[in-house]
């Protein structure tokens, strides 16, 4: 399944909405540790790279479409020091949700 979504990081035609959403299943997943890793095929190390190469081609200001009816769950993964892509995704996700949509 990982294999999936770290294809999907890639589709930025039209909008990063599809990336975004693969990047924050796939930070969600590293953050598990590298044991949950081990009967899977593809790295978890090759996926945070991917992760952190797409949240760095995003633009930061780039208006979404996507609603949180909390920000927990994007906020456990900051003090995961084991899983860097996790907290690279958490605070570009923290920095557009706050920036691009002052009314909210």
């Amino acid at each position: 399944m990982p294999t999936i979504y770290r294809a999907l990081l890639e589709l930025v035609e039209d909008s990063i909405e599809i990336s975004y959403n693969s990047a924050g299943v796939l930070a969600h997943m590293v953050s598990d540790g590298e044991e949950a890793w081990n009967c899977l095929t593809v790295r978890r190390e090759d996926v945070m790279a991917s992760v952190v190469k797409a949240t760095n081609a995003w633009r930061l200001d780039t208006r979404r479409f996507i609603n949180y009816r909390s920000f927990r769950p994007i906020l456990r993964l900051l003090p995961l020091w084991h899983a860097y892509a996790s907290q690279h995704w958490a605070v570009w996700a923290l920095a557009n949700l706050t920036t691009t949509d002052g009314a909210k």
